[in-house]
Formats: C-alpha cells, sequence, structure tokens
C-alpha cells in the first residue's frame, strides 16, 4: 500500500471513529435514552457527598443568613415530592432516596400531602383523620431519606379545602384550598393547629421518633403560596373576598370595623380621612344605552365583534340588548359586545351602571380599557356572575390613564342568550360607602377589589388592616408551633411576593417561587387540551423576569430558599434550567433551591414524559443535577462577598401596596433599582421602620448593556446578539455552558474550551465537573421529547380551532393531549472539548452512568470529539496513558 492511500485510510478511520462537531453519521440525533432507577455506584453517583444521615449533627437552625448545624454550614439542593408520590411503597421509598442521593439532593420538600391522599385518597370521609396506611408509607419513606442523608421539609397546609364534612360550608363560593380565609377565620385556624399537632407529634415508628424531635426535619412551612392580601387583590379568581359568603364575610367585617374604631374616633373622622370624592354627574358617554330607539350596531360606536367561527347574533329591539350565542369564536373573547371611542381622563371620577341577565347561572368580564394595545385596563375590570334574574352592577373608578380611544366591553360569552339595558357611563359620582354605614354601628363594609382604584383612601388603610391580619396569623402560628408543639427547626410562614415582606421577615427564613414559562391556561384552569408553555430560553433574558425579581426580593440578614422551580416542559430549553438557578444561587448566597417537583403520581418509575413538572422522567433536568449540586450544596461556585441593599421600610410597603395593588412589586423594581444590578452583585431588602438613606451603587461602564460579569468573575451573561444569549460558569472546578452556540467557541480561562456544533435549536447545555480521580462528569444536552410527542406552536390548532389572540405570545407551543408515546428521545449534542494536554480517555455512559462496554475514545493532545453518534448525554473523562 502506498504512503498516499495509508494516510487516507488512516484519516478514514478517525473520521469514522471520531465525528468532528457538527458531523452525524445517523440521519438523526435523537435517540431513546431514559435515566435509569438504579442508583450503581460509578461516577454518576454523588451520594458519598451526602452526610448520611440526615441530622447527625444536630438540628438545624438559623445564624443570620445560613443554616448551620453542628458541622457548621449547610446548604440545601432539593426537589420535591407531590401528592401521592409522598406515599409510594416500602421498595419505591427505598427507590426514590437512593436515586436522590446518587444525584446529589439532600433536601426533599412533602408537599400537597393534604389535598386528600394523607386522609385516605381521593374523597376521603373527611379532612381531619389520617388513614393509617398513607402514614406508615409516608414514616417510611421519611426514613429512607433520612437513611441516605437527605433532611425532609414539611409544608402543612397546602391544598386541604374544608367543606361540610368538616363544618364548614359553601366551599364553592370560598377562594381555593380555603387560602386567605384561612388567615383570619378562627375556626379554620383551629383545624390547622390540629392537623399540625397530628403530623408533627406523630411518632415515626422506624426512627422512633416524633417530627418535633426529628433533627432529619430541615424547616417547616406553615402554609403554601397563602396570604389574605393576595387572594384579595386577585381580581382574576374565579373565588375572591369580594364575594365571600357569610359567615366568613361577616367575621372580617366585624375585624375590619374593629381595626377602625381603634384608628378612628368617629364617621365623621373616618370620612375626612379617606377624603371621599362626591362630584356632580357629567352627561352621558355611552350614547345610546338605554337602547329605547332601535339601531344598527355598526362598528362605530357600539360594536359586536365576531370572527369566522362563531355563530351569534345581537340586536336592539323592546327596549333592551339582546345577544345570542349558538357558537362561541376561536378565542374566549369572542363574541364580545361594547361602546368605543370615547375619552377617559386621568384621575377623574367615572360611574359605570348597566342592567344585565342571561339564560342560566353564568360568568362574564367587564372592563373599560384601552381599544389598542395593549389593551390595558383604564378604571374597572372584574368578573360578573348572571343569573336568569336581572341584575344591576355599578362600577366607581378613578382614569388610570388619559385615552381617548377607549372602550367598554362585555367578554366570555358563553352559548346561550343574554340580555343588556340601562348602559351608562358619566363623569362624577359618589365615591364613599352608602351613607348608612357607620362606624358607630359596625358597618363599615369590607373593600372590594373591583373599588379600590375609586376609593385610594380606603384602599390604604384597607392593605394596613390586611397586613396586620397577615402579621397575627404568621406571627400567632408560629409562636403556637414553637411554644406549643416544640418545634424546634427553622419555620416559614408562607412566600415572598405573596403578602407583606416585613411580616415574613418576622420568622425564621424566608421563601420564594419562581417558573420560567409556567404553563398558561387561556379559557379554563388546568385544562388538559387547551393550554401552552412559551418556548423561550431564560438565556436571553435573564436579568428580567425572574432571577433580578428572585435575588432582589431576599430579605437581608435572614436564610432565604427557593423551595419550587422549574422550566416546565415542554419548554425546549429546559435542560438549562437547574445548572443557571444553581450557579446565580449560590453567587447570591442563598440558602436551599427545590426543583417543582421530583414526582407527584403514585408511578414513580415512568417511562415517558406525561406532565409539566416531574423530574423523575426529564432527562435533561437529570443528568446535570450532580453539577447542580456540586455548584450550589457543596459550594463550588464562590459566592458574592458583599451585599448590595435597598431599604424597604413598613411605611413604604404598605405605600407600595397601595400603589401596585400586587405582593409581586416588593422587589427593587419599586425601590428605583433595575433588576440587572444582581447580575454582578448579591442583593437584598433591609428591613427598617423609617425610610432610610440609599446604599450607593454604579455598575461598571460596559460597552453593551446587555453583557455582564458577576464580580466575583466566575459568571458571565452576554445577551448581546438578539435571540443568541448564553451563560458562563469559570469555576475552579466547574464549567459551565448554556445558552445559543451560533458557531461560536467558549474559552475558559485559556485552559479549557468548548465549541459545540449545529443542534436542533442552535442551543445547548453542557456541564464539566471535576471528579475526585482526577477527570471529569461531561454532561451535553440539547431537546428531548416523546416518540410522536414533538411539542407545536399553539397557532397550529392542536385543539381544533384557529388561534388570533392579540394576548398570547407568538411562542406559546403546546402539545394538547397529544404527549406522544415510548421512548423519550434525547438529543445528542456534537461538541469539541479542549482539555490540557496529554492523554484523555472518554467513556460514553448508558442510562444508569456506567460504562458501556466498548472501549473507551482516547484523545491525545488534541481536542476531545463527541455527538449524537455516542447515544448518550454524558460521559466519564479520565487521564489515560
Amino acid at each position: 500500500m502506498s504512503v498516499g492511500k495509508c494516510a487516507f485510510t488512516i484519516a478514514l478511520l478517525i473520521l469514522c471513529c471520531f465525528p468532528i462537531a457538527g458531523y452525524s453519521q445517523d440521519a438523526s440525533p435523537f435517540f431513546p435514552f431514559v435515566v435509569s432507577y438504579e442508583a450503581p455506584d460509578n461516577a454518576t453517583n454523588f451520594a458519598k457527598y451526602l452526610d448520611a444521615p440526615a441530622g447527625k449533627h444536630g438540628f438545624i437552625r438559623c445564624a443570620e443568613d445560613r443554616f448551620v448545624n453542628g458541622a457548621g454550614e449547610i446548604r440545601f439542593w432539593g426537589t420535591n415530592l407531590s401528592g401521592a408520590a409522598n406515599f409510594p411503597t416500602h421498595e419505591e421509598s427505598e427507590r426514590i432516596a437512593a436515586r436522590l442521593a446518587k444525584f446529589g439532593y439532600n433536601c426533599v420538600r412533602l408537599h400537597w400531602m393534604d389535598a386528600w391522599d394523607i386522609f385516605g385518597g381521593w374523597n376521603p370521609k373527611n379532612h381531619t383523620d389520617f388513614d393509617p396506611q398513607r402514614a406508615d408509607q409516608l414514616d417510611y419513606l421519611i426514613y429512607c431519606l433520612k437513611t441516605q442523608g437527605i433532611y425532609v421539609n414539611i409544608n402543612l397546609h397546602v391544598a386541604r379545602w374544608l367543606d361540610d364534612r368538616d363544618g364548614f360550608p359553601h366551599k364553592d363560593q370560598r377562594p381555593e384550598y380555603d387560602k386567605g380565609v384561612g388567615n383570619f377565620y378562627p375556626p379554620m385556624i383551629e383545624k390547622q393547629k390540629e392537623y399540625a399537632r397530628m403530623l408533627l407529634t406523630h411518632v415515626n415508628p422506624y426512627t422512633k421518633l416524633a417530627y418535633t424531635e426529628e433533627p432529619a426535619v430541615a424547616m417547616v412551612e406553615i402554609s403554601n403560596e397563602d396570604s389574605i392580601m393576595l387572594v384579595w387583590m386577585n381580581v382574576w379568581s374565579n373565588l375572591s373576598l369580594d364575594n365571600l359568603p357569610d359567615p366568613y364575610q361577616a367575621e372580617l367585617r366585624r375585624q375590619w370595623n374593629e381595626w377602625l374604631a381603634a384608628k378612628y374616633d368617629s364617621t365623621d373622622a373616618l370620612n375626612k380621612a379617606w377624603a371621599v370624592v362626591n362630584e356632580p354627574f357629567g352627561g352621558e358617554i355611552l350614547k345610546g344605552g338605554d337602547f329605547e330607539t332601535p339601531f344598527d350596531i355598526d362598528g362605530r360606536t357600539w360594536y359586536w365583534q365576531v370572527d369566522d367561527i362563531v355563530d351569534c347574533d345581537a340586536t336592539v329591539r323592546d327596549g333592551i340588548l339582546r345577544m345570542n350565542v349558538r357558537k362561541m369564536g376561536g378565542v374566549s373573547y369572542v363574541p364580545q359586545i361594547g361602546f368605543r371611542q370615547f375619552t377617559v381622563e386621568k384621575g377623574k371620577p367615572y360611574t359605570l351602571s348597566f342592567r344585565i341577565r342571561s339564560d342560566r347561572p353564568n360568568r362574564v368580564y367587564t372592563s373599560v380599557s384601552m381599544d389598542h394595545e395593549p389593551w390595558s385596563v383604564l378604571g374597572v375590570g372584574t368578573q360578573l356572575n348572571l343569573t336568569e334574574d336581572w341584575q344591576t352592577f355599578t362600577f366607581q373608578f378613578l382614569g388610570t390613564d388619559t385615552d381617548d380611544a377607549t372602550r367598554f366591553c362585555i367578554t366570555g360569552l358563553t352559548v346561550g342568550w343574554y340580555e343588556l339595558d340601562d348602559v351608562t357611563l358619566k363623569p362624577g359620582g359618589n365615591f364613599g360607602f352608602p351613607e348608612d354605614c357607620r362606624l358607630e354601628d359596625g358597618t363599615i363594609p369590607c373593600l372590594k377589589r373591583s373599588e379600590a382604584e375609586r376609593m385610594p383612601g380606603v384602599t390604604k388603610d384597607w392593605v394596613a388592616f390586611l397586613v396586620d391580619i397577615e402579621r397575627n396569623y404568621w406571627i400567632g402560628m408560629y409562636r403556637w408551633l414553637k411554644d406549643e408543639l416544640g418545634v424546634k427547626v427553622p419555620i416559614s410562614g408562607t412566600q415572598l411576593n405573596y403578602g407583606s415582606t416585613h411580616v415574613q421577615a418576622a420568622l425564621d427564613y424566608c421563601d420564594n417561587h419562581a417558573y420560567w414559562n409556567h404553563p398558561s391556561w387561556p379559557n379554563k384552569s388546568w385544562d388538559s387540551v387547551d393550554w401552552y408553555v412559551r418556548n423561550r430560553s431564560l438565556a436571553n433574558s435573564a436579568d428580567k423576569e425572574i432571577f433580578g425579581p428572585l435575588a432582589t426580593a431576599r430579605v437581608a440578614g435572614m436564610p432565604y430558599t427557593i423551595s419550587e422551580y422549574n422550566h416546565p416542559y415542554p419548554n425546549q430549553y429546559s435542560g438549562e434550567g437547574l445548572p443557571m438557578i444553581a450557579a446565580f444561587g449560590r453567587f447570591q448566597r442563598w440558602n436551599g433551591i427545590f426543583q417543582y417537583t421530583y414526582a407527584h403520581k403514585v408511578d414513580t418509575e415512568p417511562v415517558k414524559l406525561t406532565g409539566y413538572f416531574d423530574m423523575n422522567v426529564h432527562a435533561l433536568q437529570l443528568v446535570h443535577s450532580p453539577a447542580c449540586a456540586a455548584m450550589f450544596a457543596r459550594g463550588l461556585v464562590k459566592p458574592a462577598n458583599s451585599i448590595h441593599v435597598r431599604f424597604l421600610s413598613e411605611n413604604s410597603e404598605i405605600a407600595i401596596l397601595t400603589q401596585k395593588l400586587s405582593p409581586h412589586a416588593l422587589n427593587f423594581s419599586a425601590l428605583g433599582r433595575s433588576f440587572d444590578v444582581a447580575l454582578n452583585e448579591a442583593t437584598a431588602l433591609m428591613r427598617s421602620r423609617e425610610p432610610s438613606p440609599i446604599s450607593p451603587y454604579t455598575l461598571a461602564p460596559k460597552a453593551d448593556p446587555r453583557i455582564y460579569a458577576s464580580r466575583t468573575e466566575e459568571l458571565y451573561w452576554n445577551m448581546d446578539q438578539e435571540n443568541a444569549g448564553y451563560f458562563t460558569v469559570d469555576a475552579p472546578e466547574v464549567k459551565l455552558f448554556t445558552g445559543f452556540v451560533r458557531d461560536r467557541e467558549f474559552d475558559f480561562g485559556g485552559k479549557i474550551r468548548m465549541k459545540p456544533g449545529k443542534t436542533a435549536l442552535d442551543f445547548a447545555t453542557i456541564s464539566l465537573l471535576k471528579l475526585d480521580s482526577g477527570g471529569y462528569l461531561l454532561t451535553a444536552t440539547g431537546t428531548m421529547h416523546n416518540s410522536n410527542g414533538e411539542p407545536k406552536p399553539r397557532a397550529e390548532s392542536l385543539i381544533g380551532v384557529p388561534i388570533a389572540s392579540p394576548w398570547e405570545p407568538d411562542d406559546a407551543y403546546t402539545l394538547a393531549d397529544k404527549w406522544g408515546d415510548v421512548p423519550v428521545l434525547c438529543e445528542g449534542i456534537p461538541l469539541e472539548l479542549t482539555l490540557p494536554a496529554g492523554v484523555w480517555l472518554v467513556y460514553p455512559l448508558d442510562e444508569a452512568g456506567n460504562r458501556r462496554s466498548d472501549p473507551p475514545l482516547r484523545f491525545e493532545n488534541e481536542p476531545l470529539r463527541v455527538g449524537p453518534e455516542c447515544k448518550t448525554l454524558w460521559y466519564e473523562i479520565r487521564p489515560g496513558h
């Protein structure tokens, strides 16, 4: 053989064995890959870093802004078990605990137990008596977790919704899971205490300890996502405080009047303080709203919005406007009746009134809003509960902005008939409570959310009253748990940005939740067909919607956890989520991060994707978990060495809540500071009773405002190119790239370089974790889906109707109810990885993390090349000879 032919043959062999980045011998880069439910001892098993058994160094306690035990500081890299998943068989408990330990999880949040599962399952005889078999399953699960070195975070109230079986009538008229109502209604609070006593003083037969005496319990959360403030402010909720029935409304009104009587001497003093507006009425704005004279609805003023799908008509006759809907339109706001092209002035009082009825009990929505993008509400926006009888609805509001293209509309008209009459909108009106409502008689009504804008003086007092309700409830429950039950571990109330930050900061630690692209249901909550997630990457907007708000809501001087976080499936960039928050959370000096959720169901070992949140079969989240645990819990990413604070006084908190009508505003955004501060420096709110000076802070000058580097110089965010952002971590023992490739090479200190090849979305997440052996665990992911289950744009109408809503984003993706089949298909990533010079052996790993039987790939003084042909998401890299 000639030298030339020999060289060609060798080169061809090299290409066949080690394809260049971006090259794949297979037509598709996707292959079946479900992470094994076994937990063998191999390069992917990090259970050795868990200090088993959990609690061996004593109880967790708070030391300023840290969790500590007898061995020093501890951080929790955790996940959740939800609902029925908290009650596996004994064998399943052993396997779950071993698998979670393998991936480095050292805490599990026990969530949603109280809906019905702990009482025996769906539709139990009551919501009071624990089922003995379920209690045993929970006990054994906690025992197994403890044995593996995994702590538990016990949630008390999450989803129990008391009803007539428990002595609480009108369940269907109360907010979901009694959130908000359980903050002030004494019999419900007693029920919560009863549940807590039963659970926390119960002795686990496997550990021989009551949970109040169990050091493997890391923390206790009183009530998940619960706040009377948020329930009242949530105008979009189907069930709010506005229509709360007695005896609950009567009790709230009694407490409100008692609060007012402690502040004001008389009704006159109250009205003077509230500066109630009372102006004579001006001229009619909605001409023809009495419908006494028949007219055609021509769209110039009165309009009837339809589309190509709807079957309906609207006519004016016999002094009323009658609407018949035989088939709804393609979106929830079609058909729609309204009046357009009039002016609303900012701060000016208006009174809107009309009569309406339907052929059956029904719910519609009415608003005075912009007749153009962004369609913002300018005065009133609320739901109406209709009946067969005529009802008169009256709303008074102060214009929130000046706009000369305003509309009044009624939407949400489902199949049936509707009649509308006596529609009037005029400037002016009496903006106080009725004159027969007096403080001396205890008859001042509770403030409805729909009235908040028209009575700002009342709203400020009402918000302060709700803060006091929260203070009495949360601190009262906290003291009862500590003093009566003897709970020794840290206790939180609920999440920040649900109510008062000052109140939550009065407990042991603060918590928060966040989801990137949480599922949305345009028409009916949790509809299994009509839903979508936004298919977009956090790498393009890390400063805006998630990390900035989370970081700048933290309270200085206290431990801080994120007990729910996820990038829900089928978002195709979801592999970025856990590595990004693990690195960012450690840099921000957070103390716990919990993925939501490991599992919801009793079937804890599925083989295909069937839900938005479950990690047990989500390969992209699982395979990066060892690197995440190393960055966060083991501390391989360096924390910021200082914290930039903004001061939040109790008075300024009340002012923000009154103005914004949302506790989500309690972060830097309402205090004059941009969220992007958090990408450079650790951030927190500093509590103060009075306004305090603002600490100086300036960002270092940058050539491009969309490029950031942490002051520790380990985290780097590049959002310079539109829709092509990326994030890197360059710490001594861990490297991370996640984002859009765009034919770029990414350098880590000159010694390590990554050059991903072309992928399905031109996107990849790559983590490189140093092993004790001197080698590395390399993990490279792209996207995934079930067989025959690729998510599609919602506009392609998987639900059978066209989507044309101006409120729906153009990146809305869905599977409807067509999730696909087994197996799960994962994308292999073509990658050139440059390591320090020498010989490196690369072992492609199977689904259990074991080395495949094939010989390792060998590279000497050249980039390591892997790709889809390896049919794996992770690799063990060892020094060779």
